[in-house]
């Protein structure tokens, strides 16, 4: 038997439905609250990521650590732990209570973050960065199952362009405290500081968030079962969309990822500010991300008769401006010029995110989109594992030119490589209405 559990006419896109359909169901009543406090959860992890970044100047003079040790901190290290987690625990939401595991989640990454502020070299990093990196593997699976199932499809990109939002308000945060409590309390009391709240919004979180219906807004063949995980990756690499939507996450992560685990770095020791100074600057960087998202959301629900073609198609305009933007914002010799052209450069690389959640989303299977999503997680964890560390290994080559200008030679590498990113989004609008058109 297949049905539509939402009783609404909406299709499931990974059967036989065109995402240029309009659907015609509501979000239920609550549905954006649960989007705001599964984005709230999101906020609090990157509080704890974007510390680590904030902090890892101090780390390195304290413990003496090479550029090369802190991108394996903040890429590889951090991201091949996200992504091998990731696959287990949305195995586990596509089957369990999403709600109690993103729970769980949440208090082991806080945990660990406070667990942080006891190394006393780069081993023992490396151990509690793997940790806070298992756990927060599972957040985005599970909640990306859940605004699926909280939405119907008309309402998917925006809230996926809120939830995204999340990132860039905890980035801030994290960057603004982290750089306040580090020359007051040191980096030490701050891990501290900032990880404990994590364990008490966890238990405010057991009882505030709901459970959704699995598959609500969806047609579900109750009759099969899920697919194996082999099945559905064939499945799945067999649409151009969804592979080059991967070659577009991983490119982004290198790029993006990478550069923002060095810019404080930059601003630090090109520019001479002092970490309180970087954790503001940080904050005037992610305006612009923060705008991207906001507009991105406007634009696709704006244009969502048209389908989520038509968002990625002015992303992908936007794209070919990205190398002038960044390679002016790493040569600028003024901290403030550098920091606008940043955050230029952040609206353009956040803007086409929930379309691209969307567009990927929406063609799994409801029971299997926590899976689905890890296998999209897994690309982009490669890139932002990938980008720091090939970072920091051209900054310590070039060391003989000192420790700012190698660094900037190093930044200058993944700019180069966004003229690709306009080439994928051309490529991914171009493909996603042959794959999503109805199979006879």
């Amino acid at each position: 038997m297949v049905r539509n559990r939402s009783g609404t006419g909406e299709g499931q896109l990974s059967k036989s439905s065109d995402i240029h359909a309009t659907p015609v169901a509501r979000p239920p009543a609550g549905a954006w609250l649960a989007v705001g406090t599964i984005t709230f959860i999101t906020i609090v992890s990157f509080i704890d990521r974007q510390a680590f970044i904030i902090l890892a100047p101090a780390m390195k003079r304290d413990l003496g650590l090479l550029d090369t040790q802190l991108g394996i901190l903040m890429g590889a290290a951090f991201s091949f732990t996200y992504a091998l987690s990731a696959f287990p625990i949305a195995r586990w939401a596509d089957r369990g209570n999403r709600r109690n595991i993103l729970v769980i989640c949440l208090m082991v990454w806080s945990a660990m973050t406070m667990l942080t502020s006891l190394a006393q070299q780069f081993w023992h990093l490396l151990v509690t960065r793997m940790g806070v990196a298992a756990a927060e593997g599972g957040g985005p699976p599970v909640s990306q199952s859940m605004i699926c199932d909280f939405m119907p499809l008309r309402y998917r990109a925006p809230a996926f362009s809120v939830f995204g939002l999340g990132s860039i308000i905890g980035a801030s945060i994290g960057a603004f405290a982290a750089g306040m409590l580090a020359e007051t309390i040191g980096w030490r009391m701050t891990f501290l500081v900032l990880g404990a709240p994590g364990l008490a919004v966890g238990l405010v979180m057991r009882l505030a968030l709901r459970e959704p219906a699995r598959g609500q807004f969806d047609i579900i063949d109750e009759t099969s079962d899920v697919a194996p995980f082999l099945v559905q990756l064939k499945t799945l690499w067999a649409r151009t969309t969804f592979r080059r939507s991967m070659y577009y996450m991983f490119l982004t992560q290198v790029i993006f990822v990478g550069m923002a685990a060095w810019w404080p770095s930059v601003f630090e020791r090109v520019h001479g500010l002092s970490l309180s100074m970087v954790g503001i600057y940080t904050i005037l960087a992610l305006i612009g991300p923060a705008l991207g998202f906001v507009a991105g959301a406007a634009v696709a629900h704006r244009l969502a008769d048209s389908g989520v073609r038509a968002p990625i198609l002015i992303s992908a305009v936007g794209a070919i401006f990205l190398l002038p933007v960044l390679v002016g914002t790493v040569l600028s010799t003024s901290s403030l010029v550098a920091v606008a052209l940043l955050s230029v450069g952040g609206f353009m690389a956040t803007f086409p995110n929930g379309a691209v959640m969307a567009t990927y989303q929406s063609v799994l299977d409801p029971r299997a989109r926590a899976t689905g999503a890890a296998i999209m997680g897994l690309f982009a964890a490669l890139g932002g594992g990938v980008g720091p560390v090939v970072i920091g290994v051209i900054s310590d080559t070039f060391g003989q030119m000192g420790s700012g200008p190698a660094l900037r030679v190093a930044m200058l590498v993944p700019a180069a490589a966004t003229p690709l990113l306009a080439i994928l989004l051309f490529g991914i609008a171009r493909s996603l209405a042959r794959d999503l058109e109805p199979k006879s």
